[in-house]
């Protein structure tokens, strides 16, 4: 399995697949950290963990709760998740995880 060894940090951008920038970090919640939530489920981990977006440009859109595993890239400066900006509403990250599905805070 592979794993990120990367916690975003409050502050980093979020970019959109398509180049804009949507968001900042505000917190993230790490569990095992995996590429895949349904192989960490497969070896008995809790998840890919997940982190709290603070939207920018998009209204009517409160905090996201982003899983990890919908990064498509990242680096110290930025993240770029793998959908544009136009579905990003369509995800259902508006809920956080429920207590069932939580990952541990780190």
């Amino acid at each position: 399995m592979v794993r990120l060894n990367f916690i975003p940090n409050e502050n980093t951008e979020v970019y959109s697949i398509d180049g804009h920038l949507i968001g900042r970090v505000v917190d993230a919640y790490a569990a095992e950290y995996s590429s895949s939530r349904s192989l960490a489920r497969l070896v008995g981990e809790t998840g890919a963990g997940y982190f709290v977006m603070e939207p920018l440009g998009m209204k009517g859109v409160g905090a996201l709760y982003v899983p990890m595993d919908a990064m498509s890239d990242y680096t110290d400066e930025r993240i770029r998740l793998r959908f544009p900006k136009k579905q990003l509403k369509a995800q259902g990250w508006d809920k956080p995880p429920t207590d069932e599905t939580r990952p541990q805070r780190m």
